[in-house]
Order: C-alpha cells, then sequence, then structure tokens
C-alpha cells in the first residue's frame, strides 16, 4: 500500500509540474460570438495560436461563457458558440486560468462582458479591474477589427509569472508577425507601464567632461530629452521628481567625494507622444564637491603606482509620475480600433470599450523609472609619487646610516671582539695574559690593566710610554709599557663574531 502511494504521489507531481508550466488558451463561446465562429474567424485564430505556443511546453484549450470549460482540441463539440441565453464572464475566466496554476494565458473574445443581473451589457471595466492584480504581470493586447455589422475582437496576452518574461515576449512577437499578415493587427503592451517604457536621448555633446584633478570641485551638467518606448500610448501632464544618484566609488577606489546634491529642470512632462521624444530639453546636475584622495599610506602608495586616475560613473535615475488617467492611446488608434458603445463597435466593427483600457489599468500613480549614467575621469594628486619617492629615500638613507652605526658600535662593543694580549720582553720571550671576567689583564697573577669595550686602562704601578690612558684598541695594537724594573710590549688581537662572555678567560680565585 506504501508504494502504491509513492507512486500515485510521485505521478501527481509530474502532472501537476507538466500542468503549472503550461498555457491557457480561452476562446470565448458566448452567443455574441456566434458569427465569428461561423465565419471560422474562432478556428482560425485558435489554430495560429496552437502552431505557435505549442512550440514550448504544454498548451491547454478551454471554452468560456458563464463557466470554463476544458477541451481537447477544437474538434470538439463544445468548440462552438453556446445558444441560448448566456452570460459572458470573462474575469471567471481569467480567475480559471490564475487559480489553474497556468504561467500565461491568452483570450480570444469580443471584449464585451456581459453579467447576470446587469442593467445593461457590456460591463468590460470589471475585467479590466481584474487585470490590475498582482498575479498578472503583463498583458499585452491584439485588437482585430471585423467587417461592419459585428463587433470587433480582442485578443488578450497574459503573463502570470514574472520569470517567464522572454518566452512571454518571444511567444508575442511570433504572434505579431502572423497575426499582422491576416488580419493586419499589431500588440500593444499595457501592463506593466513603468517598466522599460522610457529612455533618455542625450543632446548635443551630452555627458562628456574633461577629466578633473583630485582636490577639485566636481559639476556635472548635461542637457536630454525624454524618448517614448510605447507604441500607441501617450503620456500628458506628468512630473518629474528629483532624481536619484549613485556615484561608482566602490570599495577599490582611492577617492571619496565631499557630497551628492541632483538637480533637473523643468520638472514637467507636458506632452510625450509613443515613439516620439519631448519637445522640452531637461537640464541634469550633479555636484559631488571636492574629491579627495583616501588617507592612508596604503592608498597613498597605490596612487603613486597605479594608473594616474579612475573613471568613475554615476547612475541617475529620473523618476517620471504619470497620474491615474494621464495615460492614453493616440488618436489615430482610437480612430482605427475605438468604439464608445456596442452599437456603435457593431456598426463600424471595433473594438468596444478598448480606449478605457490603459486609465483603467493605471494605478494611482504611475511612476517610470528612467536611468542615465556619466563617466567621469578623476586624476590622481602628483605628490603621493613625491612622498613614495621620498620615503624611499629616507629608507636608503636609514639603512646607510644604520649600517655606518652598527659598524660604529662593533668597534665600542665589548661583546663583539674577543681581545687577548700578549707580553713581550725586551730580549724577544713572550707569554700571553690571562683575561678575567670584568676585562682584567693579568700576567703572573699582576694587574696590568682592564678591557672595558674596546678601551684599556693601565693598572696601578704600569705607564704607558704613549702617554696616559685610556687607550682604544685596535688588533695588532703595540704598547711600550713602564714599570719598575724595565720596560715590555703589550701585543692586543682581536677576534670578531664572539661574545664577550665567551671569549674571556676567566681568573682563578686563588686558594
Amino acid at each position: 500500500m506504501g508504494l502504491i502511494s509513492l507512486i500515485i504521489s510521485i505521478s501527481c507531481l509530474l502532472v501537476s509540474e507538466v500542468y503549472a508550466q503550461s498555457t491557457l488558451l480561452l476562446v470565448d463561446r458566448s452567443g455574441s460570438m456566434k458569427p465569428y465562429f461561423e465565419k471560422g474567424v474562432v478556428q482560425d485564430l485558435t489554430r495560429e495560436f496552437q502552431n505557435v505556443l505549442q512550440d514550448k511546453g504544454k498548451i491547454d484549450l478551454a471554452v468560456f461563457s458563464s463557466e470554463v470549460y476544458r477541451i481537447q482540441s477544437i474538434t470538439s463539440h463544445e468548440f462552438t458558440f453556446e445558444t441560448g441565453r448566456s452570460f459572458t464572464l470573462m474575469d471567471r475566466a481569467l480567475d480559471y486560468a490564475l487559480k489553474g496554476g497556468y504561467k500565461s494565458g491568452w483570450m480570444i473574445t469580443d471584449n464585451i462582458q456581459d453579467e447576470p443581473g446587469s442593467p445593461s451589457v457590456g460591463n468590460t471595466e470589471r475585467f479590466y479591474q481584474t487585470l490590475k492584480q498582482e498575479k498578472v504581470h503583463s498583458v499585452v493586447v491584439f485588437p482585430v477589427t471585423q467587417s461592419t455589422g459585428h463587433p470587433g475582437l480582442v485578443i488578450y496576452g497574459l503573463l502570470f509569472d514574472p520569470q517567464q518574461i522572454d518566452q512571454f515576449v518571444s511567444r508575442t512577437k511570433q504572434l505579431s508577425e502572423k497575426l499582422k499578415v491576416s488580419y493586419g493587427t499589431e500588440p500593444l503592451r499595457l501592463k506593466p507601464l513603468d517598466e522599460n517604457t522610457l529612455e533618455t536621448v542625450v543632446e548635443g555633446s551630452g555627458s562628456q567632461t574633461k577629466p578633473y584633478q583630485e582636490g577639485q570641485e566636481v559639476r556635472v551638467s548635461f542637457t536630454v530629452r525624454l524618448r517614448s518606448k510605447f507604441d500607441h500610448l501617450r503620456i500628458v501632464d506628468a512630473k518629474i521628481v528629483v532624481p536619484e544618484a549613485q556615484p561608482g566609488f566602490g570599495k577599490d577606489s582611492l577617492l571619496v567625494p565631499e557630497k551628492l546634491a541632483v538637480d533637473v529642470t523643468p520638472t514637467a512632462v507636458k506632452s510625450l507622444e509613443p515613439g516620439a521624444e519631448t519637445q522640452s530639453l531637461y537640464s541634469i546636475s550633479v555636484d559631488l564637491g571636492k574629491i579627495s584622495l583616501k588617507k592612508g599610506l596604503s592608498y597613498y602608495w597605490q596612487a603613486a603606482w597605479k594608473s594616474r586616475g579612475e573613471h568613475i560613473p554615476i547612475d541617475i535615475v529620473l523618476s517620471v509620475d504619470v497620474p491615474k488617467g494621464n495615460f492614453g492611446f493616440k488618436k489615430s488608434f482610437i480612430e482605427k480600433y475605438g468604439a464608445k458603445t456596442i452599437e456603435l463597435a457593431k456598426a463600424s466593427g471595433k473594438i468596444y470599450a478598448i480606449e478605457s483600457l490603459p486609465q483603467l489599468l493605471q494605478d494611482r500613480v504611475t511612476s517610470i523609472r528612467v536611468g542615465h549614467r556619466v563617466l567621469i575621469r578623476i586624476n590622481y594628486p602628483w605628490w603621493p609619487s613625491v612622498l613614495i619617492i621620498f620615503l624611499f629615500l629616507l629608507l636608503a638613507i636609514g639603512v646607510i646610516a644604520g649600517a655606518w652605526a652598527m659598524r660604529r658600535f662593533n668597534k665600542a662593543s665589548p661583546g663583539v671582539y674577543r681581545w687577548t694580549v700578549v707580553v713581550q720582553a725586551n730580549s724577544g720571550a713572550s707569554r700571553s695574559c690571562k683575561i678575567g671576567n670584568k676585562g682584567e689583564v693579568i700576567d703572573q697573577d699582576q694587574l696590568l690593566g682592564t678591557i672595558s669595550g674596546h678601551q684599556f686602562q693601565t693598572g696601578p704601578g704600569l705607564q704607558l710610554e704613549a702617554g696616559k690612558g685610556p687607550i682604544t684598541l685596535e688588533h695588532g695594537l703595540r704598547l711600550r709599557c713602564l714599570r719598575r724594573g724595565g720596560s715590555f710590549l703589550l701585543v692586543f688581537s682581536a677576534q670578531a663574531g664572539a661574545d664577550a662572555q665567551q671569549m674571556r678567560t676567566p681568573t682563578r680565585r686563588r686558594k
């Protein structure tokens, strides 16, 4: 029983995964769709969609009026208009797609919402309200006009999973190419209205600036126009709020700005037609104050040995706030596709209530963020190189002075040389003296003097022919000494690199 449950669970998981990755095509089969089924328009559009959408993933087919029904194919007996009194609930069809876990959905309809208990047919605004919910990430519309006598059709492309945006855009493009030839329609992007919809166009020499020097005040100014990336939507009476800016002084940068102030003038977008540029020029200024080199020897070192400066990007973001109702289709689009009433839609073959779609999909205020990057060059100061050279010179002088001092110290240090002393009589006979722990020079138990460091000081009863001591010792030094009973020579020899305590010959204590 456990194995069967496991198999069932895995099967359900696999089925749900395939189902979640599929696309749903919803076809309106209410009574008002009768002429389109009879002419084969619905069947032809469905085949076009199936040919394009089945190239990746799974596509499910459903029909709707008052209720939504999944069907296997267009050969199903339910794939036809519904006879008798029926309602058209486009919002219920949308809910069906959302609750089914689909990544995207497409809908073919005459755009007329007919609800039970409604005093009149055509409450399409209710459907538009459902399109505003966050679960619907993107909305694309294909308007399909008809011959006079019947309202036009609308094809809605709906994306529910933002991670599938690339696939959704690709499929929309493929459908556009096919539908433009067959039906003369094109896709209209209506949601989101704030993503990738405006861009800046630099005027004149733009934001190219001459290099700045460290310590200099950096003020960058340039002029741009705004360009619309919409195909059919126009913007009126929008406002540009105080822009944001983010200079690229990263953790590896050796420079730091004093401040950051950004401004733009003017701050109004009076009118921007689809695909066009604003007539107004917008002056953007960025003030970074003085640019300083970071304090610290490591920063000075890098500034001296790195390239002579940095290229600093400044990312500026303008926020264009469009109030509700200030998006609208351009006049030529309304004239080609729009009909305000069902009667006008039937008489002209145009689409009912499509002109109100942008306003109803829009939030209270739509903030469109427009990015622009400025690249500036800031040169490092000259003095870190001089400082490093000066420090090198100081170091070299220090090394030389240290070596000289060490040499002098070695000459004066008692622990560097081991001294041996020999007494040489006038007859030429010689004998070695003993060196005591405190540097005493002893000849046959008689103290001749004391060695302290590199100095020799005579003891009691001993005189030097050269004069009074102390005498600075050198290797091979020969001193003529005088004492009662005659004279003799003291010959000093030195052995380098030995410790004084190890080299001295200790005196034995007399018993």
